[in-house]
């Protein structure tokens, strides 16, 4: 009878799910000089500087799914590590002399990765690690972006000596026949806006040809908006706000609201880092800064919320950022028709940002919203919150204050958003 019961134990553990890691929210860091994946955890707040070997020039590193994909280009291969444990489950030999770019994903079977030395995109079978398809394209592929079935291929155009004209190719990922549209000089990376407009990041030659941004219309195939730099730009990550992140070569990492047309960071105060970028879903921003070997978390206020050092070198970051679960646990709690994030940085000191996200679809939009921190015998500590707003997301933050302007003690306390006769609570850890 013990017996049983000792295995009817084992057995709910096991569905309980304890018996599996789960991986937290976390920012993994490809270390190009280092040669190494560094993993920051961001609940704990703490850093594994050395958490994986990966070899010469490790490029990119990409999440997906459970895994977290290297792009080592020194050693020609794509590596999949288990994000739980960092064990390497496949490694894809892309061919010698090729120096892989980077990769995307084109569904959780196939992805695509760039050739930079041989003028190629080949598309990958990621069960079995085999090429379904090479496709040669333009001068020097770096960047990749796949959209409602296209992929799109920045061409740098260096040719040894300089550059060709910039052009970005679009293949059709059913047939992989393909367009060219003409851009900017040396075009090295690609993301795309809430529209789904392409934009590029072209570099320019580095000496009389500038650096700018260029928006293409899918539909056309034509740049529709043309944004000089200022300096020679390397990257491109655009936020949930629609806010262009474009890292430049030792400038930092200028913002541009692709909605209102204006820099918000340009040449003059620009973020500190880059080139690396990446964001979560409360819309921070997470900036891996090669020359001080660290990562900066950014709100989308551009206030520095964090820095953590990492590896020797960061070239590259991605963030995984468990999506909610019935629970709202790990992840942020949807109640009906609205989302209440984590505050952040949790426990924190002195102040702290809270983000909340109303659905244009609910009852919570445009009704009377409150949102108030509470302490733990239930009283209000704090209004921050009391007005109708229409749908969108927001972030407001607490300075460790009450009503009266008067700094509250150490402790736990509470916030709690009310919208639509909705209502959803978080805790939150003030330490003087």
């Amino acid at each position: 009878m013990l017996k049983i019961h000792k295995t009817l134990a084992a057995l709910l553990w096991l569905l309980s799910g304890a018996a599996f890691a789960q991986v937290p929210f976390s920012a993994y860091v490809a270390n190009t000089i280092g040669e190494n994946l560094s993993v920051i955890n961001l609940e704990t707040h703490t850093v594994n500087p050395n958490a994986a070997a990966l070899g010469l020039y490790p490029n990119q590193v990409a999440i997906h799914g459970e895994k977290a994909y290297l792009v080592v280009s020194g050693l020609n291969e794509i590596r999949a590590l288990d994000l739980a444990t960092l064990a390497t489950l496949q490694t894809f030999d892309t061919g010698a002399g090729s120096n892989p770019w980077e990769i995307e994903f084109i569904s959780d079977e196939l992805a695509a990765v760039s050739l930079l030395f041989t003028n190629q995109v080949k598309f990958i079978d990621l069960q079995t690690g085999q090429a379904v398809q090479t496709v040669a394209v333009g001068n020097g592929p770096e960047g990749l972006l796949y959209s409602d079935g296209y992929l799109y291929v920045a061409n740098s155009g260096f040719n040894g000596s300089g550059f060709d004209p910039g052009t970005v190719s679009r293949i059709d990922v059913g047939d992989y026949s393909q367009n060219t549209i003409p851009v900017g000089i040396n075009p090295q990376s690609l993301d795309k806006d809430s529209h789904g407009n392409i934009v590029a990041a072209c570099s320019g030659d580095y000496v009389s040809i500038g650096g700018q941004m260029d928006v293409i219309d899918p539909l056309s195939l034509q740049v529709i908006h043309s944004v000089p730099a200022g300096a020679a730009i390397t990257s491109v990550a655009i936020s949930p706000e629609d806010r262009a992140y474009l890292a430049t070569s030792g400038f930092g990492v200028l913002v541009y609201d692709l909605a209102g047309q204006v820099f918000e960071r340009d040449v003059a105060n620009p973020l500190p880092g880059g080139p690396g970028a990446a964001f979560d879903r409360q819309g921070r921003a997470y900036i891996a800064d090669f020359f001080s070997d660290s990562v900066y978390v950014y709100s989308p206020s551009h206030q520095r919320l964090n820095g953590y050092l990492v590896g020797d070198g960061p070239l590259s970051i991605d963030i995984y950022d468990p999506a909610p679960n019935a629970a709202g646990q790990p992840g942020d709690p949807v109640i009906g028709d609205f989302l209440l994030g984590q505050n952040y940085p949790n426990p924190f000191n002195p102040a702290t940002a809270i983000s909340y996200q109303l659905s244009p679809k609910g009852q919570a939009a445009l009704s009377n919203m409150d949102l108030a921190v509470y302490n733990l015998r239930g009283q209000k500590v704090r209004t921050l919150v009391q007005a109708r707003q229409p749908a969108g997301r927001y972030e407001v933050q607490w300075d460790g204050r009450d009503d009266g302007g008067r700094p509250v003690p150490s402790g736990v306390y509470f916030y709690r958003l009310q919208a639509g006769g909705q209502a959803a609570a978080r805790k939150m850890h003030l330490i003087r």
